[in-house]
């Protein structure tokens, strides 16, 4: 059990020096060495339980290397006098070891306590030998800046009998190499270093630099990205004078006034914020010719000043109806609040500017259904004579056509294969423009509501189909922003349908921001071509 002991230190010592060496630094100094001599004091009673034997002296001289960051390696050689049970007394001895320290403290500190191992050879009288194996405690305690007290205190297990010992030993020990402190051992002492508690570089006095471009972390901005001296360690991607870091557009080189952003007017307004960019202005970047805060390309009175309610127009009756022009859909013909503005002469709720039938009561786009077979008798073909939507009103089987507006007809139904007119055709076409918005917004404009209800006459000759809604944008602003604003369109447009009675299974709607063009967007023109809404049959 004693002899495990001692082979266990031995396998733990070189286990840790093994760890210790896979993190030592090369460019460190080397380890230090010592060499020293110390007076022993033996005794081979107490270890061996005969009481009557006294303390002999000895002498011992050493030299000890480091091998690690707390690990060293000693060779002793000892000699002097020694009693051993059943020999005669005083018989000389000269002894070698080679012994392990552990060390439990930095090397640098003023007491350094230390744990040892290890084995050697002794001769007695120069006539016999014997194995004994040193394990113990000892500590340098420091006197000067190289000079040291070392102070060990050994069990030393014989392998032949009666060879068990205790020895003390006290002496001086003088080190070489001395490594000067470096706490957190980036190879710059810490005389030296301006960053004693963070591994750093010897090029910035032992101060960290974590993304190596010559400025130390603590005076980066920007430690982890490298940068420039000038803007405290912050990158400048776009090489316009503002850093990243403070930059709203680090990839494109702008102004310094707009923190970095192109302002291709120079009125102030980012271009990605613009919507006028060639243009200087006040109002989100556009001209207000009548300062009315409302943009000329939105304003229906730019020459007037008018209020945000009607559209930049100031607010007027013409036809003394009690409804403004601007929300008044027929402003130079009285009617009322219900049929908002215009004439009702059947007095059905439809106003004549959207009935059917204006001189006709009736309940279906202010007309009556004669046959009573579900459409009415504007978009019945066959108005007295039940049929079906397939066949717009008329038996199966029956051929109509319908007369367009230069004399010529467009068939509708034939042989019961459902075609579009060429009139509705144009329609759906120009919606794409018709359709407009306020700015920036999914308010639909009042000139919008005449253009969907057209659409919704469509719908209801031709049952059979069904309405695809697309939402267009222009690339101004931020892409994902438009692509939200576009599905919020077609949205309004797919809601104003609806509730004109139009089932939801007939209709569809998406939005498709920036990502299909129909011109370019580099022209103002360009731009409001892009801005539209698309309604396709299918």
């Amino acid at each position: 059990m004693i002899l495990r002991l001692p082979l266990l230190i031995l396998f733990s010592a070189v286990f840790i020096n093994f760890v210790t060496a896979q993190d030592q630094n090369r460019d460190q100094p080397s380890f230090p060495n010592q060499v020293g001599a110390k007076v022993l004091l033996l005794n081979y009673g107490l270890a061996n339980n005969a009481d009557t034997l006294r303390f002999t002296n000895g002498f011992e001289a050493f030299i000890t290397t480091g091998v690690g960051d707390r690990l060293n390696f000693s060779i002793p050689v000892r000699a002097g006098v020694q009693h051993v049970p059943g020999r005669i007394n005083n018989q000389s001895f000269l002894g070698l070891d080679g012994r392990l320290q552990i060390l439990f403290q930095d090397r640098e500190k003023p007491w350094i306590p230390y744990a040892l191992a290890g084995g050697g050879v002794v001769w007695e009288n120069f006539d016999s030998t014997n194995i004994q194996i040193p394990i113990g405690v000892g500590s340098n305690i420091k006197l000067g800046k190289n000079s040291y007290l070392n102070i060990e205190l050994e069990y030393r297990y014989g392998l032949s009998e009666d060879r068990n010992n205790l020895q003390l030993g006290v002496g001086y020990a003088y080190q070489f190499n001395q490594k000067e402190p470096d706490r957190d051992q980036d190879g710059v002492p810490d005389a030296i270093d301006q960053c004693p508690e963070k591994v750093g570089t010897k090029a910035l006095s032992g101060c960290p630099d974590l993304d190596n471009d010559g400025i130390t972390d603590d005076a980066d901005a920007c430690p982890t990205m490298p940068g420039l001296e000038a803007f405290a360690g912050c990158p400048d991607s776009d090489e316009d004078g503002v850093p990243d870091d403070e930059d709203r557009c680090p990839e494109v080189a702008g102004l310094t006034a707009t923190k970095g952003c192109p302002d291709e007017d120079l009125d102030g307004v980012i271009d990605s914020e613009d919507e006028c960019p060639e243009e200087r202005g006040r109002v989100n970047g556009c001209p207000d010719k009548d300062e009315d805060g409302i943009a000329d390309k939105d304003d229906a009175c730019p020459d007037e000043a008018g209020v945000t309610e009607y559209n930049g127009c100031p607010a007027r009756d013409s036809d003394g109806d009690g409804i403004i022009d601007v929300a008044d859909e027929c402003p130079n013909e009285k009617g009322s609040p219900e049929t908002k503005g215009c004439p009702d002469t059947d007095g059905d709720g439809f106003a004549d500017l959207y009935d059917s039938c204006p001189e006709l009561s009736g309940e279906f786009d202010g007309c009556p259904d004669t046959d009573q077979d579900g459409l009415h008798d504007a978009i019945d073909e066959c108005p007295y004579l039940v049929g079906t939507a397939a066949t717009n009103g008329c038996p199966d089987g029956a051929v109509t056509q319908t007369e367009a507006t230069d004399g010529s007809t467009d068939t509708i139904i034939e042989n019961g294969t459902l075609n579009i007119a060429e009139a509705d055709r144009i329609v759906l076409s120009e919606a794409a423009q018709n359709v407009q918005f306020e700015t920036g917004s999914a308010i639909l404009k009042a000139e919008s509501f005449e253009v969907l209800r057209q659409i919704v006459d469509i719908l209801n000759r031709y049952p059979e189909y069904s309405l695809s809604i697309e939402g267009h944008t222009d690339n101004v602003g931020n892409a994902q922003t438009n692509l939200e604003l576009s599905e919020e369109r077609a949205k309004a447009c797919y809601e104003y349908i609806l509730s004109k009675g139009v089932v939801a299974d007939r209709l569809y709607y998406q939005g498709l921001g920036e990502t299909t063009p129909i011109d370019t967007n580099t022209t103002r023109v360009g731009r409001s071509m892009n801005r539209r809404v698309e309604f396709v049959l299918k």
